[in-house]
Order: structure tokens, then sequence, then C-alpha cells
């Protein structure tokens, strides 16, 4: 049961209250589409790597990987013994 705080005798008052607005659904922006670059050795990939300023994959691809077949759509490789677990 409940209460309603007691005061000194007068009517008592309501607030007005704003509706809570209906949610509204994020939908983000579609991202870019990248140029697909033709990638026909592992050079092309370190080149890929170079010209998007990402050293650290650059340097896996050098030092981790072997380059085993390429064709379009799929990458062949293999992993040195030094590749990250």
């Amino acid at each position: 049961q409940t209460r309603m705080p007691s005061g000194s005798g007068g009517a008592q008052s309501m607030r007005l209250v704003e509706a809570s607005p209906a949610p509204v659904a994020y939908v983000a922006p579609p991202e870019p589409a990248m140029e697909s670059a033709p990638l026909k050795s592992l050079a092309d990939i370190i080149a890929l790597a170079d010209a998007q300023r990402d050293i650290a994959f650059k340097v896996l691809v050098k030092s981790c990987i072997r380059f085993v077949r390429i064709e379009p759509g799929r990458i062949d490789v293999g992993l040195t013994s030094d590749a990250p677990k």
C-alpha cells in the first residue's frame, strides 16, 4: 500500500512530466568502398601495407609468411615458426 506524504492539508499538486521520446535506431553510415588492389605477389602485399602505413603488418608479412599461391579472391600462405600464435 502506497501512502502519500502528509502535507499541511492543502491540495495535492501535480507536475508535468515530458513523455520519453520513442527510441530511434542508430544506423551507421556506410563505409566508403575501398578500391581493390591487384595483388600478384607477396611484394604487392608488402607494398599495400606500406601504403596503408601498417608497419606492424608489414613486418609480420616480411618475417612470418611464406607465399604459396595467389589467385583472384584467395591468397594461400604458410607461416614460419616465428609467426605469432
